[in-house]
């Protein structure tokens, strides 16, 4: 029997340690379960943020290196030159657009020395440069000829009114990438390649096809507004008008919706407290100045009784005066009455006694025209 218990009491033990066992390593692989969930979601969110950040970063290429083919284009070279002399620029502190007006009056100064314009001429002259031969070389071999004759020239006064000259006084500061020198450009244009920015003509011609074909889809969905615009737009203006009549004719209900509004609760707004309160305060302010037109005629009528000669003056003051005192007798009546006809409307429709009057405005008699 003692072996039995023995055995009976090391079997629940070990079931017990067993089952805690269990407890613990469910626990365990709950919050690996927990943990490796918030992994997934991390990195989905991350992946999904890395997506959106590549497409924008394709868009904008697409639309950065179609502008590069196109200028470089104009300007007579590659995207690639284009790309490798504009880090020259930005290196230079010296800004795309401004870098690309600079080439563009490069060329026109050239065209303009050979035509036999002096300023032009003097300027190439002194660089020692035949613009008959620049004419015939692509735009970077001239910008790059310059840039090694102008690299040549000590004076920095005089290299900075060449530069003018030939780039224009807006691109003096040209002059930063100017001193660079041919070899300083050719390694940018190096590095161009190097970073992935120059590009091949198929390359830049594909993405230039690609960015236009954006463009016409977006023009497409611009056409496809339209037409739908055109198409409802009879409806919009039956909705529209038909919006137009409602509101009108609700807006002429507004009198008669407001009348019933204020019969059902005996609203009106001259029952208010604030109106009565305004019209004591009014009432003070009348008073008071009738009383200080009354003085002011009682001493004008001593100054005349007391010297009744060359007393003209005086007595138009107390014409102008008595009109004064006329028409602030006839407000302070107006106030009276309607005082009177407040009192009254909060009498009919309320039965209620509005305060903030003074016993003047009910009882009193009016004043009397001076």
């Amino acid at each position: 029997m003692a072996n039995i218990s023995t055995l009976t009491i090391s079997l629940v033990a070990d079931t017990a340690k067993f089952t805690n066992g269990l407890k613990n390593a469910k626990s365990a692989s709950q919050k690996f379960s927990r943990a490796i969930g918030g992994a997934f979601k991390l990195a989905a969110a991350g992946a999904a943020a890395l997506t959106a950040g590549l497409v924008a970063l394709t868009a904008q290429s697409l639309k950065l290196v179609d502008q590069q083919r196109k200028t470089a284009r104009t300007l007579g070279t590659t995207q690639a030159v284009f790309a490798g002399l504009s880090l020259a620029a930005g290196i230079a502190g010296v800004s795309t657009e401004s870098f690309t007006k600079a080439l563009k009056r490069q060329s026109k100064s050239i065209v303009d020395a050979n035509d036999g314009l002096q300023t032009q001429a003097r300027a190439f002259q002194r660089l020692n440069l035949d613009t008959q031969q620049l004419i015939k070389l692509p735009v970077e071999k001239q910008f790059k000829a310059i840039t090694s004759a102008l690299g040549e020239v000590e004076n920095s006064t005089l290299k900075v009114a060449i530069a003018s000259d030939i780039f224009g006084a807006k691109n003096a500061d040209l002059i930063n990438i100017l001193e660079l020198g041919e070899d300083g450009l050719d390694s940018f244009i190096a590095k161009a390649k190097e970073l992935g920015v120059a590009m091949t003509e198929d390359q830049t011609a594909a993405i230039e096809t690609a960015n236009d074909a954006v463009l016409v889809f977006k023009t497409s969905l611009t056409g496809l507004g339209n037409q739908l615009a055109a198409r409802f737009a009879p409806l919009i203006t039956a909705g529209a008008e038909a919006l137009t009549g409602f509101v009108t004719q609700v807006t002429k209900l507004v009198p008669k919706l407001f009348a019933f509004t204020r019969g059902l609760f005996g609203i009106r707004v001259e029952l208010s407290e604030l109106a009565l309160v305004d019209v004591a305060a009014e009432l003070q302010v009348v008073d008071k100045e009738i009383l200080e037109l009354q003085g002011q005629i009682k001493n004008f009528q001593k100054i005349i009784e007391q010297n009744p000669e060359g007393t003209l003056g005086s007595q138009f003051a107390v014409e102008e005066l008595q009109k004064q005192l006329q028409e602030a007798v006839q407000r302070y009546n107006d106030l009276i009455a309607r005082g009177r006809e407040l009192k009254k409307i909060a009498k009919e429709t309320t039965g209620k006694a509005v305060s903030g009057l003074q016993e003047k405005v009910t009882e009193e008699e009016q004043v009397p025209a001076a």
